[in-house]
């Protein structure tokens, strides 16, 4: 497990996001995404990381973020993309992809900003139980690539989450990165506090 403290500077933000699956045909019918083509779908989803997200701030990749690359390719998609990247393997991200780039199973974060200090556990699958969990502590993850409107849920759908998960997965997030504010906004943080 790994801690990340941020401080966050002015005009500075923190976003997630999680399961992007570039390269991955069948997840756009799985998913319901409004794609024609895998191409159609890896551009947009870069474009929307790019307008979202400005080269100073800070994204936790969750994990799923290529579908069968090769070697290496993690960074060089990421090279591409804005702001400081954190990555978490997914259940689909082999340790080839990420190269010499460092990931993590699971990280504890504090966010402060300005006299206000935001406490989260991120991981790719959603957890269980964690430490500040009837505190307020939320639970960032992914892989249940929840999306509105299901009508053929899959049996991880089914999971009974806590008030304080959220599924930063583009799927559940307009196919962009979401950032830490949004999220605040639509769990239960502090509660318990």
């Amino acid at each position: 497990m790994k801690e990340i403290k941020i401080f966050l500077e002015e005009g500075q933000n923190v976003f997630f996001t999680s399961d992007l699956h570039l390269g991955h045909e069948n997840v756009i019918s799985f998913c319901k995404r409004p794609f024609k083509s895998v191409g159609q779908m890896n551009q947009q989803l870069i474009e929307k990381w790019n307008n979202t997200v400005k080269p100073q701030d800070i994204v936790f990749q969750l994990g799923d973020f290529i579908w069968r690359g090769k070697s290496g390719q993690i960074p060089e998609i990421q090279s591409e993309l804005s702001g400081k990247i954190y990555n978490i393997q997914g259940n689909h991200d082999k340790h080839s992809y990420f190269g010499s780039s460092d990931y993590y199973d699971i990280i504890t974060l504090k966010i402060k900003d300005g006299v206000d200090i935001f406490k989260f556990i991120l991981s790719h699958y959603p957890l269980m139980t964690w430490a500040g969990r009837d505190k307020g502590i939320i639970n960032i993850h992914g892989h249940l690539h929840l999306f509105p409107d299901m009508d053929k849920p899959h049996s991880d759908h089914h999971l009974p989450l806590h008030p304080n998960q959220y599924d930063a997965g583009v799927d559940n997030n307009e196919y962009k990165p979401v950032d830490y504010k949004t999220i605040l906004k639509k769990t239960n943080y502090g509660m318990g506090n």
